[in-house]
């Protein structure tokens, strides 16, 4: 007992207090850890600032389903919209591009929607809400968004160097950060805003746009070729070569990841420039810089991509501003009516193109009692009824009926006769009562023994 005594404060000290400071303070909740960009899923990600929860509920306001497929397979043969969530700055590949623009072409009225990575909403929400910081926090603060900053930045310098064409857009890496609240373009002359006495410009909230998305068949980029074919330089050999789709029946056809070289010679440029979609902007800056636009070709039937600067009208953390949640309602209002909207995410590995439909990950029996959102009730439940348990268990055991006892039976009455009879300790009444019972109940002589025991009893009283 001194032992345990003697350690206790050590243990409070150096245990509970620290656990508990980190419970009650929280471990760098003004800017916490970075989960995947777009990610939609787990409940855990449609709560981060950089997710997609909001947008997900958004379409299903607006009475479309929404799924969360991997992979490009024809299981997204009944969709009518494709959101490409791209958790790095590079653009989709080649044989996704094409990939897509085939499912556009086998449908009607289908839609692709794709947004440039080059949007944080974690620093955009942070940088917003330092100055409630108090006023001791506030160089840390600026610090730690200094920090996030750079992060982003290198990472998107380590990917993307140079401007690139993907065949979809021009991709302008040189230019700097420009905050836009003023617009022009076909959605700013909606008659909704007119009737509302609202516009764009009027609304609260900037889109920041570093990286801009130029529209394919921009004439000021179209003349310019790239750096390896200007120079006459070979293509990169070093470079992997995308895979060829396979006739086999895997699952696995063809991983797509973006190139640099995609277009490695004179005559695959030529040809690509040839045969660039139509742009028409919807939506654009007061410069001039598109930020909303759409493409169209004969090539999509009667689909179209739309190409959105970055993800500020969709990103759960942006979305609190009326200006980004006006420009996503007008998003979404563009590709209606739709009843099936797939939001597919992919990081640098690239997109996978499957031939086989795409399984739904689906718990089957009792796992579905852990997997959200049952697994918030259930989970807790199953924890208080072990408890419950525990706590019972020992001092009454399991519950039980016990049986009950027929007041009906005689014999019971019979008993209950003989034990008054023997509690009364009187002899001669004893056998007056049971001479009385065998003769007038039971209409019988009395028996010998209870004839014996009057004998014994004259005798006894003879002899005193």
């Amino acid at each position: 007992m001194m032992v345990v005594c003697s350690r206790l404060p050590a243990l409070v000290v150096h245990v509970i207090v620290p656990l508990g400071l980190c419970l009650l303070g929280g471990c760098s909740s003004w800017l916490p850890e970075m989960v995947p960009f777009g990610a939609v899923t787990a409940p855990d990600h449609n709560r981060s600032l950089n997710g997609l929860g909001l947008h997900r509920k958004m379409w299903e306001a607006a009475g479309a389903k929404v799924l969360t497929p991997v992979k490009l397979s024809p299981k997204l043969d009944d969709m009518d919209v494709i959101v490409l969530v791209g958790q790095t700055y590079e653009p989709p590949g080649l044989g996704s591009r094409r990939w897509l623009e085939n499912w556009l072409a086998e449908g009607d009225d289908r839609t692709v929607v794709y947004f440039g990575r080059d949007f944080s909403a974690d620093i955009y929400m942070r940088r917003e809400t330092l100055v409630k910081l108090p006023a001791q926090d506030q160089v840390r603060g600026e610090e730690l968004l200094a920090q996030r900053e750079a992060g982003e930045l290198s990472e998107r310098l380590q990917q993307l160097t140079n401007p690139i064409f993907c065949g979809w857009f021009y991709l302008d890496t040189q230019r700097r950060s420009v905050p836009y609240d003023a617009f022009s373009g076909e959605w700013t002359d909606d008659d909704r805003f007119a009737e509302l006495d609202q516009n764009l410009d009027s609304l609260k909230g900037k889109w920041p746009v570093r990286v801009a998305l130029q529209p394919p068949d921009n004439p000021k980029w179209g003349k310019s070729q790239p750096s390896w074919l200007s120079k006459r330089r070979q293509p990169n050999l070093s470079q992997p070569a995308e895979p060829a789709q396979s006739d086999d029946t895997e699952a696995l056809v063809q991983q797509s990841k973006w190139m640099p070289h995609e277009y490695d010679t004179e005559e695959k440029w030529e040809s690509a420039m040839a045969d660039v979609p139509i742009s028409r902007v919807l939506l654009a800056a007061d410069d001039g810089q598109p930020l909303v636009f759409q493409l169209t070709s004969e090539d999509f039937g009667s689909g179209q991509i739309l190409i959105v600067a970055n993800g500020a009208p969709l990103l759960n953390g942006s979305l609190v501003e009326p200006l980004h949640q006006r420009i996503g309602e007008r998003l979404i209002e563009t590709c209606l009516p739709a009843s099936r909207v797939a939001l597919i995410a992919y990081d640098r590995s690239g997109l996978t193109i499957s031939n086989v439909p795409e399984k739904d990950l689906r718990a089957a029996g009792l796992e579905m009692l852990t997997v959200w959102p049952l697994s918030g009730i259930t989970m807790p439940a199953a924890l208080l009824g072990i408890v419950v348990c525990l706590a019972l268990w020992p001092i009454l055991g399991r519950p039980q009926r016990l049986v009950q006892r027929s007041v009906s039976d005689f014999g019971l009455h019979v008993e209950a006769i003989g034990r008054m009879l023997y509690e009364a300790r009187d002899v001669g009444h004893a056998q007056t009562v049971i001479r009385e019972y065998f003769s007038k109940v039971r209409g019988e002589v009395p028996p010998s023994w209870l004839e014996k025991l009057d004998a014994q009893g004259e005798e006894t009283s003879t002899r005193i």
